[in-house]
């Protein structure tokens, strides 16, 4: 879609947590801010940058280079800053909850308060950090990549807590997995693959199949569409080559029907005859949860796997969302009217919506399951349902030949 002059100081680059602007440098003296709807270039931000990190809420960035910066990203302003000295800060990242920042600078390690600008801590010396510097969810411990091993460290004192490895080939860009439990990196063995490791004892879990990419940033997946693919077992494809990422065995019992959540990286199995679900780590196919329907569910008619929860639907006109790495009920609606197995929640706005029988479909609030409003139009079955990110927008597709989009923040007052 665009890409930088030959020969140019391609990195670092970030995008805003909401995928909208994609920040990078130009010639070592400024940093462009490319809107990505069509990548032109709306600001420039008067920065050199060897690191870049957004704030988890996308209102501030971090900019490391001869100082630490922390901007306003909105007007450009800077909110903090740091000395480097003659050393530059080469990675920074926030913790989860946004309140502090960690920067590698030259073989040292330093958390800084985000507001007020302060050290949290000391200074802890890492001889030969390079390539790699994350957060645990619970901000308490750091990964940080060294020539030949990843070390997982308490992100106040210092002190060692695993290492995994050494003996590694250029571990790159070391991070965690989402629960705190895995540190995952990019390695070569002797081709670029992912591999993961316990993150209390250091060892090896397993690793992806290899990739053709010189050096990466590990993600969990790529911006190219997935796929899942029912035949003998069920597959996980890439949608663009058709290349297979990975094979899942199927799980006991009758559950062969697969759904992929792609931001959890989970794919969910449940069959239309039984209750019990069964959860695969997408990216190494291990069984992440097994549970059963909650028991407020008579038969279960329909069912949705995104964002981390299952929305789980009967004839009765019962709905449970459940966390679909522990099976835990979030909240439970109760409807009068028999659904017909459509429902889906959207769990930054706190919404469940679903299609009654007479094609109308309804809002409930998905804390404490009561109904927001009922929306009539469809004149036929409706297919499909799904809410726009944020909630705001929720699009449905009916027998009747029509896609509707509804305005839900206008419908239930929010």
């Amino acid at each position: 879609v665009f890409s930088t002059p030959p020969g140019a100081f391609a990195g670092p680059a970030a995008f805003s947590p909401d995928g909208a602007f994609l920040v990078h440098p130009q010639d070592g003296t400024a940093l462009l801010v490319r809107e990505t709807k069509t990548w032109s270039v709306v600001r420039e931000l008067p920065f050199d940058a060897q690191a870049l990190a957004f704030s988890p809420d996308g209102r501030r960035l971090a900019v490391g280079g001869k100082s630490l910066r922390i901007i306003d990203f909105a007007t450009g302003e800077t909110l903090r800053e740091a000395s480097g000295g003659e050393v530059a800060f080469s990675r920074v990242a926030f913790s989860a909850d946004g309140t502090v920042v960690a920067a590698l600078h030259g073989g040292t390690i330093r958390v800084i308060d985000a507001s007020e600008g302060a050290e949290v801590a000391e200074p802890v010396a890492f001889p030969g950090a390079w390539g790699g510097l994350a957060w645990s969810p619970d901000a308490g411990r750091l990964a940080v990549s060294v020539p030949d091993a990843i070390g997982v460290f308490d992100a106040r004192t210092g002190a060692p807590l695993a290492m995994c490895g050494p003996g590694l080939a250029y571990p790159w860009n070391a991070g965690f997995s989402p629960d705190g439990r895995f540190v995952e990196a990019v390695l070569r063995r002797p081709e670029p693959c992912t591999v993961r490791f316990d993150a209390a004892t250091g060892a090896e879990e397993g690793r992806s199949r290899s990739f053709p990419h010189e050096m990466g940033r590990l993600g969990r997946f790529t911006a190219r569409p997935l796929a899942l693919v029912h035949a003998e077992t069920t597959r996980l494809v890439d949608a663009v080559d058709g290349r297979t990422l990975r094979d899942f065995p199927a799980p006991d019992g009758d559950s062969d029907y697969a759904q992929l959540d792609e931001k959890a990286a989970l794919v969910v199995w449940a069959g239309w005859s039984t209750r019990e679900f069964v959860v695969r780590d997408a990216c190494d196919g291990r069984v992440v949860a097994r549970f059963e329907a909650p028991p407020e569910i008579d038969s279960v008619s329909g069912w949705r796997a995104a964002d981390g929860r299952i929305t789980i639907s009967d004839q009765g006109g019962r709905i449970a969302v459940v966390d679909a790495r522990t099976g835990r009920r979030r909240v439970l609606v109760d409807c009068p009217h028999s659904l017909n197995g459509w429902s889906v929640s959207e769990p930054e706005a706190e919404l469940i919506a679903a299609v009654d029988d007479e094609f109308s479909v309804r809002i409930f609030d998905g804390v404490s399951g009561a109904e927001l409003a009922v929306l009539p139009g469809h004149r036929g079955p409706v297919n499909a349902i799904a809410f726009a990110p944020g909630g705001r927008l929720l699009a449905t597709s009916s027998e009747d030949g029509t896609v509707l989009v509804w305005d839900v923040a206008a419908a239930n007052g929010r």
